[in-house]
């Protein structure tokens, strides 16, 4: 249903042939598709759509005009947005036992995401406070994307930054008791 009360001409046709009305249930993932392709299957679907899970890896390569209008386009239908998937997920799932996976892992999260952060802010103990960082991202990520751990998995985005900012914030520029 794209607005309350409105009922879309899809869905007055899945009616009159006796299709019975379905939940948004429908996760569908958005692996770099252009922003028309999303919005067309967006107007076609949204009714069925309960999030839209927008690829990590499209944040990394894409144009950012074009992620944010495929989460706008969402928005506009009353579906939500989640990131997830990509890169990260994808080496989460694989570094048990494999070691070459483990060597990616280590060199993304140092190089990509917490080795430029924790080189400006915290030179005092740059090693252990990236290690710290480090832990605190890649649980998180096990956890909401790997294990899709209830009810974290689902959590909205602001939800878990709130949630989970103090620690990052405490481990980058807060005082360690390290001798």
């Amino acid at each position: 249903m794209v607005g309350a009360g409105h009922v879309s001409p899809t869905e007055r046709y899945l009616e009159r042939i006796g299709v019975r009305p379905s939940p948004r249930a429908t996760c569908p993932f958005d692996p770099g598709y252009d922003p028309v392709t999303v919005e067309a299957h967006l107007q076609q679907s949204a009714h069925l759509i309960g999030t839209l899970k927008i690829s990590m890896a499209c944040w990394m390569v894409a144009e950012e005009g074009a992620t944010r209008r495929k989460i706008q386009a969402a928005r506009s239908h009353g579906i939500p947005t989640v990131a997830g998937g990509g890169p990260l997920a994808a080496l989460l799932q694989s570094v048990a036992g494999h070691d070459e996976a483990a060597q990616m892992l280590r060199t993304f999260i140092t190089e990509n995401l917490v080795g430029p952060i924790v080189a400006t802010v915290a030179p005092d103990a740059p090693a252990l406070r990236g290690a710290l960082v480090a832990s605190q991202l890649v649980g998180l990520g096990l956890a909401r994307y790997v294990l899709q751990l209830e009810p974290l998995a689902s959590a909205d985005r602001a939800t878990v930054v709130a949630a989970v900012a103090p620690n990052l914030q405490r481990y980058l520029t807060g005082p360690l008791d390290v001798s």
